[in-house]
């Protein structure tokens, strides 16, 4: 039977009025939506036919019940939503437009990047609207009503959650930045340990003695330093007055191969605790002066593998560090030619330099100055050109010295070279002097030193002992009496101030060459006997020469013994006991007791000004008598 024309009008408009409600029902629905999330823009996503249609978050998780939806990021100054993708490549674009044509018209937004969320691989990225010329079809409105439904069902079943950030946005903030040759390097404040720390990144650092991170050094708390950072050929000053600096991490990074000059480093960084450099590759290495100069707090040195083979100056290397104990013996030092002051003002204790060929070496002056050295094995050193070991000791409180077999035939200084030191046993026998030139303050206020023979010690080429002996208070006994000092200029203040020295015997001394015997025995007051016969002072000044030698009660004098100007204390009161005797006192006069003029009496005074002594020796002595 033919369907009359009605009935066709009534199914079409029974199939329009269906339509119709469904795009009416879908209106209120996402009008209700809106509703409860006012701060986000609704955009339906809309894909093009060629486009596999993209799965919302929400509908992700209804198909995997272990991953929550990530609520997507509103972007506060912007009116258009952010889109959430799951799983979608960087380089995917979401695509959308309006659903219907009665929606507010969408601007253009500018897209964020993506940030990942943990826990799920999704990102979060600011969705770009994107304006297409396809009708709205039954499926799009499809698809509208259930991307629409799925948002409404997530909001409703969890709080909004934060976006992940980088895991150092909150802990670390950046101070500056630069760049240092083609190396980039950072400058962060750690916001949880308050740490201020340089990060350096993978690159070749430049030539300069000002490093860029120079502005920011002064609060700088740590360096961390990237793999394949390549130090320059001149590492001078690189790591240096870096005064907070307490840790470098990742120094085995540091590509140091190429490099050639290490002067002043880590100098005056004075609370840097620890640095292990048994890796480094230092072959090319030829300077390291200086390298660590007053790390007061640098105690830990791992030098086992360094490789010092190139190395010419090593003078200041461990000046004020921390150091307590060093073993060199594992060191190539075969091409070095300078070590003054390599551990002076340290707390080294200990050093063993045994066996070691410093053959090259021509300066080792003040070597372990004022550092806290209580022993030294210097045993089979060969320093076959060392010419400068002058205050190579001084003021350590060195006690024990080993140096047999040492080899020194070229050296020349020696002053100051034991001065201030805690000896109270020399055994320099293995010293060869032959050469030695210099020998003023040698043993310069050695309070331990009692009882010494030196008379083994060549000094025939020696022109200056000045204070050689000075203030070693406690020396009571001392054997220098063969030296042979033909060629000694100074012997001022040479044996000064050693207050419990009781006999000393010059007698074979030659000054012919001496122009000052100044304060030569001054403050010696326990000193009761001294020959000096042989003393031609024809030319040398005498100045207080036997000034406040209260007790000397026995003098030796020779013909051109001219004591004019010595200042000879006057004999003491009549019956004062000669100390150490059975004999007072008899007059406050000199007597000789021996050629032309034996019996006569001068006061000391008379005896300063005597130009009428004979040739020899003429023995004076206090006029006493038998107690």
């Amino acid at each position: 039977m033919m369907k009359t024309p009605s009935k066709r009008w009534t199914l079409t408009t029974t199939f329009v009025g269906l339509v119709c409600g469904l795009v009416l029902t879908q209106n209120k629905l996402y009008a209700d939506t809106m509703s409860t999330t006012p701060d986000q823009t609704p955009i339906a996503a809309v894909q093009k036919s060629t486009e596999p249609q993209p799965v919302s978050l929400a509908a992700q998780a209804k198909k995997d019940n272990n991953v929550q939806p990530a609520t997507p990021v509103t972007n506060a100054t912007s009116t258009a939503a952010e889109n959430t993708q799951t799983s979608q490549p960087e380089t995917q674009e979401s695509q959308t437009s309006t659903a219907a044509t009665d929606q507010p018209a969408v601007t253009d937004q500018k897209p964020n990047t993506a940030t990942q969320q943990p826990g799920t691989g999704s990102s979060t990225s600011e969705a770009k609207p994107v304006a297409t010329d396809q009708p709205v079809t039954p499926n799009s409105v499809k698809t509208t009503q259930s991307t629409a439904s799925d948002k409404t069902t997530t909001q409703s079943q969890q709080p909004a959650a934060q976006a992940a950030t980088d895991p150092n946005q909150n802990t670390e903030t950046l101070i500056a930045n630069g760049q240092s040759g083609t190396a980039k390097w950072d400058y962060v404040k750690n916001n949880k340990t308050g740490e201020n720390i340089l990060k350096i990144h993978a690159g070749q650092l430049s030539e300069t003695k000002v490093f860029n991170w120079s502005g920011v050094s002064y609060y700088l708390n740590k360096i961390i330093i990237d793999p394949n950072v390549y130090a320059p050929k001149n590492a001078d000053y690189l790591f240096s007055d870096l005064r907070q600096l307490k840790t470098i991490e990742g120094l085995a990074n540091l590509q140091v191969q190429y490099t050639q000059y290490m002067h002043e480093m880590f100098a005056n960084d004075p609370l840097l605790d620890d640095i292990d450099l048994s890796f480094w590759p230092t072959y090319r290495v030829t300077d390291m002066s200086n390298m660590f100069y007053n790390d007061k707090s640098l105690t830990n040195f791992n030098l086992d593998y360094l490789d010092t083979g190139n190395v010419l100056d090593m003078q200041y290397m461990f000046y004020g560090t921390g150091i307590t104990n060093i073993d060199l013996t594992t060191l190539d030092l075969s091409k070095v030619q300078n070590m003054s002051y390599m551990f002076a003002n340290s707390q080294l204790q200990s050093a063993d330099f045994s066996n070691l060929d410093i053959s090259n070496v021509t300066n080792m002056h003040g070597m372990f100055w004022y550092s806290k050295l209580q022993d030294v094995n210097l045993e089979n050193v060969n320093a076959a050109n060392v010419t400068d070991m002058s205050y190579m000791f001084y003021n350590t409180q060195l006690k024990d010295l080993k140096l047999n077999g040492i080899k020194t035939p070229k050296l020349l200084d020696m002053s100051y070279m034991f001065a201030n030191c805690a000896l109270s046993d020399l055994d320099l026998r293995a010293l060869d002097t032959t050469m030695v030139k210099d020998m003023n303050h040698l043993f310069f206020n050695d309070l331990f030193l009692m009882n010494v023979n030196l008379s083994y010690l060549n000094t025939a080429n020696v022109q200056n002992m000045n204070g050689m002996f000075a203030q070693c208070e406690n020396l009571q006994n001392l054997n220098v009496g063969c030296w042979d000092t033909s060629k000694v200029t100074n012997m001022g203040s040479m044996f000064s101030d050693c207050k419990n020295l009781l006999t000393l015997d010059l007698s074979n001394f030659n000054t012919q060459k001496v122009t000052t015997v100044q304060q030569m025995f001054m403050g010696d007051t326990k000193l009761t006997s001294l020959d000096i016969r042989s003393f031609d002072l024809t030319n040398a000044y005498s100045g207080d020469m036997l000034y406040a030698t209260r007790f000397l009660n026995r003098l030796v004098l020779g013909a051109k013994t001219f004591i004019a100007n010595a200042r000879l204390t006057d004999v003491p009161r009549v019956g004062f006991k000669v100390p150490g005797t059975n004999y007072r006192v008899n007059s406050s006069n000199w007597v000789a007791v021996n050629g032309p003029q034996t019996g006569q009496k001068f006061t000391s005074k008379q005896l300063m000004d005597s130009n009428n002594r004979v040739a020899g020796a003429t023995i004076y002595q206090w006029d006493t008598r038998v107690s």
